[in-house]
């Protein structure tokens, strides 16, 4: 989701999914709670279908990329053309296209978190006080956001690090700032 935002920006742009991503752990874990206090018979149906929605979205996508592979290969071509053409354009307003991609990173965010919390609501013993797993659940959204976005901004930083090796003298060095360069989103 980070794609088309200037390296200056990228952090910033984490930093604000990250924070939307917080937000949205404020929403479902009150939410799961009260899901256990007033239907707790929901959990398993509902693991059920957040677990066969993710599987239809990651379906959909290969299957999209392996039947239809011309298709797949325009659409994400036509993606960089437009978001190069947006980088270039100085009409074009970055901020507002900035702001869409994190709303829509934060959307993503949300569907994800709502598995991931019912999944720990689902695994935590039926006879814990709601007081332990309200501590459990909020241990869990913490440890997901500080660890799935403290990874994210390290991979969108990888490129400067690449570049960085690269103008080193050694060798070795630069052999892996262009590893890191190859390998970078």
């Amino acid at each position: 989701q980070v794609g088309g935002v200037r390296s200056e920006r990228e952090w910033p742009v984490v930093w604000a999914v990250a924070k939307g991503s917080f937000w949205n752990k404020c929403i479902l874990v009150p939410l799961a709670l009260l899901l256990v206090w007033l239907a707790p018979w929901l959990i398993t149906p509902l693991l059920m279908l957040g677990g066969a929605y993710l599987c239809f979205e990651g379906v959909e996508k290969i299957a999209h990329k392996l039947l239809h592979p011309a298709q797949a290969q325009a659409e994400e071509l036509v993606n960089e053309a437009e978001i190069m053409n947006a980088v270039q354009d100085p009409s074009v307003d970055m901020l507002a296209l900035e702001k869409e991609k994190i709303k829509g990173a934060i959307r993503t965010d949300f569907i994800l978190s709502a598995e991931i919390i019912v999944i720990a609501l689902g695994t935590i013993a039926a006879d814990l006080s709601i007081g332990t797993k309200a501590a459990v659940l909020a241990a869990v959204a913490i440890a997901m956001t500080v660890g799935v976005y403290g990874v994210v901004a390290l991979i969108v930083k990888i490129d400067d690090l690449g570049l960085y090796l690269m103008q080193k003298r050694q060798a070795l060095v630069q052999w892996l700032g262009g590893l890191l360069l190859k390998g970078a989103p």
